[in-house]
């Protein structure tokens, strides 16, 4: 057995040669990561040679951590479990994420929102992994830097794009209840968005001077 894993592993001893082997199942999700960590420890391959990338890596503490942060867990305790998990994936990424944690994950609001904000602007793909991102460190999707462009962003590709859209779902009571449940993950109520929305097209108008300040 001893002389089948090492044979095995010579045949995949270069990363070029079995990345592509490892980065499907990876890709496939935290389960898929947790087989490829499975696989090469069987093999003998370091799971830091694995090919992470900061998807990857996100997924892989997300789940890891998902009880603790249920749970509460203080955010010292978090970062322990962190560093332990970010062993596994290599120096570089770890100092990478470790840099990441000590300029946003562990602070005030105000100090990681110029982090996020920029993600978040760049649109609904930087708005999900912003969402991500702030979960795996256990911050509130309700605390990120959210603005009506980044929420309407949001409520559009979560319910206009992927959710329910026949007419009859779109004008009725199941419609507003979709909206109100993505709202809940920013920290709006129904009211707030219906006035945001009502501005919106009011300062839109002054835009284009159909409607004069008064």
């Amino acid at each position: 057995m001893k002389q089948l894993r090492q044979y095995i592993r010579e045949l995949l001893s270069e990363a070029t040669e079995y990345d592509s082997k490892f980065k499907p199942l990876m890709d496939s999700g935290y389960d898929g990561i947790k087989q490829a960590m499975e696989l090469a420890d069987t093999l003998g391959i370091p799971s830091q040679e694995l090919p992470w990338t900061e998807e990857l890596i996100t997924d892989y503490l997300h789940y890891e951590t998902a009880g603790l942060r249920a749970a509460g867990t203080s955010p010292s305790t978090l970062r322990k479990e962190y560093n332990k998990l970010l062993a596994n994936t290599g120096p570089a990424w770890e100092e990478r994420w470790s840099g990441l944690f000590d300029s946003i994950g562990l602070q005030e609001a105000t100090e990681y929102d110029d982090k996020f904000k920029p993600l978040m602007d760049s649109g609904p793909d930087g708005i999900k992994q912003a969402m991500e991102l702030a979960d795996s460190l256990g911050i509130p999707s309700q605390e990120l830097p959210w603005d009506f462009k980044s929420i309407s962003d949001y409520v559009h590709e979560t319910v206009v794009e992927t959710g329910p859209n026949t007419p009859s779902i779109q004008r009725g009571e199941k419609y507003r209840k979709l909206i109100e449940d993505q709202l809940a993950n920013v920290g709006w109520t129904w009211d707030d968005w219906a006035a945001a929305v009502q501005q919106d097209a009011i300062n839109f108008n002054f835009s284009l001077g159909l409607r004069e300040r008064k």
